[in-house]
This record gives C-alpha cells, sequence and structure tokens, in this order.
C-alpha cells in the first residue's frame, strides 16, 4: 500500500484482492479493532460535520422515522476521504425492532459493491448499528451530504420523553489510512402525544443552528407565548416569556455547549424544535 503497510493486513480472505468478498472474513473476526478515532473531543469550525438530516423534529407512537447520516457541509466539504466507521447509538426500547434498516443508494462517497464496500452490523439488542465504509479503487472523494439513510419506526406504546441519536467510534481516513479530524453532532427527537403537536413545516425558523450566544426564533403566523429550552435529560435550562409574538431572540451565552430541546408554547400548540449549542 501507499504507507508502506504490506498488502496482506488489508486482504482479508486471503485471494489477493481488496474487495466485497472479504466482507465475511471481517465479520467472523468482528470486535477486534485498533480503537483510534479522528472525532475530535470538542468542536472545530474549521473540520468537516458529521451529523444525522431528520425527517421529522418531534415523534408519535407508530411514527416512521428517516434519519440521513451526513458527512461534510456545502461550505466545508469533505476532502479526500477514503474510508469511514462509525456506531450509531440510540434507545432500543423506543424502535420497532422489525422496523430498523439502513441503506446506502445515495452516498456520496461511492456506489455499494462497485467502487465502495458497507458493513453494517445490526445490534439491536444492545441498542448500536456499526458501519463501515471504504473505496476500493485507490481514488479518494471529496464532498458533502448523505452517506447513509438509517430508517426506523417507533412503538404503539411511546411515552413522553426524548429520543437521541448519537455518532460513537468514528474513525475517518484518506488513501494512506492517515486519520482525518472531524466533528460528530448528536441528533434528538421530542417524544409527544399524537393530539398535541403543531406541524412545523416551513412556518418556524430556529437560526443559527448550532448556535453559540443567540437564538434567533422566526415563528412566521404562530402566536408564541412561552419559549423553553431543555437539556437532553429533560431538565428545564431557560424559560422566557414572549413579548414579541412572532421574533423571538434567546440569549444563550451563559448554556453550556451541547444538545437541546426548545419548545414554544403557541396560542395553537406546542413547537419542537431540536438546537445545538457550540463554544
Amino acid at each position: 500500500l501507499a504507507n508502506g503497510k504490506n498488502l496482506k493486513h488489508a486482504d482479508c480472505n486471503g485471494d489477493g484482492i481488496i474487495d466485497k468478498n472479504d466482507i465475511p472474513s471481517i465479520i467472523t473476526n468482528y470486535g477486534i479493532g485498533s480503537g483510534k478515532t479522528s472525532k475530535q473531543s470538542s468542536y472545530n469550525a474549521a473540520n468537516p460535520d458529521l451529523y444525522f438530516e431528520l425527517s421529522k423534529d418531534t415523534i408519535s407512537p407508530g411514527d416512521t422515522v428517516v434519519a440521513k447520516i451526513k458527512l461534510g457541509r456545502s461550505g466545508l466539504q469533505a476532502q479526500n476521504i477514503y474510508g469511514i466507521a462509525f456506531r450509531i447509538s440510540f434507545n432500543a426500547s423506543f424502535i420497532d425492532s422489525s422496523s430498523l434498516s439502513i441503506d446506502f443508494d445515495n452516498s456520496w462517497l461511492g456506489k455499494r459493491d462497485s467502487d465502495m464496500v458497507v458493513i453494517a452490523r445490526n445490534d439491536y439488542t444492545n441498542s448500536f448499528i456499526d458501519v463501515a465504509l471504504t473505496r476500493i479503487d485507490h481514488m479518494p472523494k471529496d464532498g458533502d451530504g448523505e452517506l447513509g439513510a438509517l430508517t426506523f419506526v417507533t412503538i404503539d406504546n411511546l411515552s413522553g420523553g426524548i429520543f437521541e441519536l448519537d455518532f460513537d467510534e468514528t474513525i475517518l481516513i484518506d488513501t494512506a489510512a492517515t486519520l482525518v479530524p472531524h466533528n460528530t453532532l448528536s441528533d434528538s427527537l421530542a417524544i409527544v402525544g399524537i393530539n398535541n403537536v403543531v406541524p412545523i413545516g416551513k412556518n418556524v425558523e430556529v437560526y443559527p443552528n448550532p448556535a453559540t450566544d443567540n437564538i434567533h426564533i422566526d415563528a412566521g403566523n404562530l402566536k408564541v407565548q412561552e419559549v423553553k429550552l431543555y437539556d437532553i435529560l429533560g431538565s428545564l435550562v431557560l424559560k422566557q416569556e414572549v413579548t414579541k409574538l412572532q421574533n423571538i431572540d434567546i440569549n444563550t451565552s451563559n448554556i453550556p455547549e451541547g444538545v437541546y430541546i426548545l419548545t414554544l408554547e403557541t396560542t395553537k400548540g406546542t413547537v419542537t424544535r431540536r438546537v445545538d449549542i457550540v463554544k
């Protein structure tokens, strides 16, 4: 290989070719790894983001949720990428086990079984899925957007709280197997009853997100009465009564970095958004 490593350490089944036929050997020896990671301990705006794009902001019993797994943004692409591996952690008790699936049909990194091989190991019992994608043509790619999509259906007896999706044990490499620094962003969904959710659509805008010192809320035609901010454990962090009903500014300068749930109490019901705060 280009980095001087013997080819035998990459070819898993001994046929001299690195391709999808190596996957059964990898599965057989699954769990024996290096423990390396290129995830950053704190957010660095100069590095590409690995993040989720959720089809919903709130979930109710029996909802179908699509969580697109994305790497890089239009303003900051991931560059010279050859492979990526990560674990998606979640609370399995909220999900119908038969509904959990993941596909890579729209991955910008490559086409599965053509110029890219994929391993996805679903360990529903222990609340995680392990994923690895790597190109096999010695040609790295620059890009941004979708790597894959995780789909699941919530259970029928779902009760209130917060459903979290997290990235763990992430590795991003270039063609020389050098670790590429990147940020990982968790995401979450507020769990609500069937009858008390106002569809958000395009009426409510919350920005910037991620935020640092300030969050602006444009509520469109909704009349907001009160704003609350909760941490991922459900503890109330901020409560603000509203005088300007539709254009609201929230000071977040004294709120620690993390993932939060923003709720807007309106005359038509409750609107919920997920907000990242970075420092």
